[in-house]
């Protein structure tokens, strides 16, 4: 029986995850192998095609690469290897990173000590959740960074008796991280701190400070290479994309509040982003009309400084932006102007409860050890996001693709216990 049940955790996540890939693809087929429906896809894809035209092409038009090069470089893989500009071969590779995502759920509910039909649940659940959908059905970063997230959490609650657990953390993290960067930058912070908390583990377990080395060593030696690479490209110092102070001139302008409460209607919520790019682009031109010869990191620098002076202008309504901001990161609900009363309605319906099941989690004290590992995992990755998409446009997908899939986990944990206890209780009365 013992034998059955290993068989069972390690083929059944397996093939969850083949299940949520194969679902995933069938839904993009469904909403157009060659369509995208978030006006960013069309900036990631003809960074892409640019890309495929060689560095020479590159070092020419810097100016085609204002988003960050990691996954418009991914993007411009697939297209390198389907011989075109087809996008069903990169919305392949999204289905496939969301099955694995879907396999990671499942290991990860098992790491969790949950009964098999919970863990089962939660990564059907997850792999069937419409809002992860959305973004892994289309040109978006937002479903690779789910998949590194997930990786991560795995990395955490790997077994320590098990021989070279701790070699595969200290070259899978850095790397993953390293990766991670590239395709979002403002995941930096994030693993920064998770970085803190692996070292303070290993520390804990009194591992040898040759771990830490590698852990540091391999993150710089790839990180010191790709800035270089940037540099060359942008005849300066960049500090991993260029886009950086282009999105620090949102950080602190009060226009952008109904859209940050999400209470805005569907012409208002269009007023807004037009009248912002058209901000943005007279800006650019602005500065270019000006100054010429500038360089591209010393424009990201000039965007960088304006907006730091727009919020130290108004420091006491910069900061009442910034406290919006932070709720606009965990609201319970979409931008009504953006997808529409029905959808803001079904959101609400989804994460009101999901949110009262993770903090009823993350508030538990008799926790094993490898949910508590899991429980300052998820504190410290949410405190990493949340400042890191406070300064930035602040959209409620990149808040799911980091917290969707511990929702359902944190869930299917609390329907375990709430069962397990009331088990328990009636046993006690027949006794």
């Amino acid at each position: 029986m013992q034998a059955f049940e290993t068989r069972i955790k390690a083929w059944l996540p397996l093939g969850l995850g083949i299940t949520g890939a194969v679902f995933c693809f069938v839904l993009a087929s469904i909403r157009g192998l060659e369509s995208t429906h978030y006006p960013d896809a069309v900036i990631f894809i003809s960074q892409a095609e640019a890309i495929t035209q060689g560095w020479n092409y590159m070092l020419q038009r810097p100016q085609l690469f204002n988003s960050p090069l990691g996954f418009s470089g991914l993007l411009s893989a697939t297209f390198l290897l389907g011989g075109g500009s087809s996008l069903a071969l990169f919305k392949v590779l999204l289905s496939i990173c969301h099955g694995l995502s879907v396999f990671l759920v499942a290991r990860i509910g098992i790491c969790m000590g949950l009964p098999r039909l919970f863990w089962v649940s939660a990564a059907l659940l997850f792999s069937l959740d419409p809002f992860v959908l959305f973004a892994a059905t289309d040109v978006q970063v937002e479903g690779l960074v789910t998949l590194i997230i997930l990786f991560w959490a795995y990395l955490f609650l790997l077994p320590p008796e098990k021989p070279k657990i701790s070699i595969i953390q200290a070259i899978g993290f850095p790397l993953s991280g390293f990766i991670a960067l590239t395709i979002r930058p403002n995941i930096l912070i994030p693993f920064i701190l998770l970085s803190i908390l692996l070292f303070y583990i290993w520390f804990t377990r009194d591992q040898k400070w040759p771990l830490y080395a590698t852990v540091i060593s391999i993150f710089f030696c790839f990180f010191t290479l790709y800035e270089v690479l940037l540099a060359k490209l942008y005849g300066g110092f960049v500090f991993l994309s260029t886009n950086g102070g282009l999105n620090a001139l949102l950080a602190c302008r009060q226009q952008f509040l109904p859209q940050y409460l999400g209470l805005i209607s569907v012409d208002e919520n269009s007023r807004i982003n037009r009248e912002y790019f058209a901000y943005l682009e007279n800006l650019r031109s602005s500065i270019i009309g000006k100054q010429p010869e500038i360089s591209f990191s010393q424009l990201d620098r000039e965007f960088l400084t304006r907006a730091i002076s727009s919020c130290t202008e108004d420091p006491f309504g910069s900061a009442f932006v910034l406290i919006v901001k932070s709720f606009a990161v965990w609201r319970p609900y979409t931008v009504i102007g953006a997808y529409g009363v029905e959808i803001a309605l079904i959101s609400l319906t989804l994460w009101l409860p999901l949110s009262i099941f993770a903090l009823w989690y993350l508030s538990r004290r008799n926790l094993s050890v490898p949910n508590k590992i899991l429980r300052n995992y998820f504190l410290i990755l949410s405190v990493g996001f949340t400042i890191s998409l406070i300064p930035s446009a602040t959209q409620i997908r990149h808040r799911v693709a980091f917290v969707e899939p511990f929702l359902w986990l944190f869930a299917a944990y609390f329907l375990a216990q709430k069962i397990r206890s009331r088990k328990i209780l009636r046993d006690d009365q027949d006794v």
